[in-house]
């Protein structure tokens, strides 16, 4: 018994959290897919803002009656809080996956502690509790325009939005936001990726660093 212990103590000292932010359209994603592909679920855990929205009958709307969910009140924070905790703990987490437009048939995941825990999300750094949890910080960056494109190309697709809805909420909704609630941070944070067009560079730097803490 006292073995097993000893043993829980040191994985929970070693386990690193590491804080991945960046805009919408950034290639957030694509990078994030690329931990997955690289580690294994023991060397690390994503846990996703994503899956922390409210229902959309508790989201707020704008003006012209669009949800914004771009709105730190938009998130489950103590749930959020509550579960990076658990994982920190060594405990598992089961939660209900967030499904765009149609949480009814929304599917659960199950989140195990691992070496590295990265938890993901547009405005993680904005919470205090996650900031002074984090062990290392990274923000991915890329020009609004481009930003702006990948989203457009990812709602119209994806989420089956009208390009005026999409672009409505990007303009008023997301940036904004991300300027009060991120851009803040770019001075505060560990590092900073810049991904314009070329996806592979940032990509190796963010799979170097992910290793160098295992």
């Amino acid at each position: 018994m006292m073995i097993i212990w000893i043993v829980f103590h040191i994985f929970v000292i070693q386990m690193k959290i590491i804080g991945l932010s960046g805009k919408s359209g950034s290639g957030k994603t694509t990078l994030l897919n690329a931990i997955r592909e690289k580690f294994t679920p023991e060397e690390v855990c994503i846990l996703s803002l994503d899956n922390y929205y409210k229902k959309r009958t508790k989201q707020q709307k704008d003006g012209k009656g669009y949800y914004n969910f771009d709105l730190m009140s938009s998130f489950d924070w103590d749930k959020v809080v509550s579960n990076l905790k658990q994982l920190i703990a060594g405990k598992e987490v089961r939660k209900k996956r967030y499904t765009f437009n149609n949480e009814a048939r929304a599917s659960y995941l199950t989140l195990r502690p691992a070496q590295i825990v990265v938890i993901e999300g547009i405005f993680i750094f904005s919470h205090p509790e996650i900031w002074k949890l984090l062990d290392y910080s990274i923000i991915i960056e890329a020009p609004d325009q481009l930003c702006r494109q990948r989203r457009l190309l990812r709602d119209l697709k994806d989420r089956n939005y009208k390009e005026e809805e999409i672009l409505h909420r990007f303009n008023n909704h997301f940036l904004p936001a991300y300027r009060d609630l991120v851009e803040p941070f770019k001075s505060k944070v560990n590092l900073v990726l810049y991904n314009e067009e070329e996806l592979e560079i940032a990509r190796k730097v963010l799979l170097g660093k992910v290793a160098s803490f295992l």
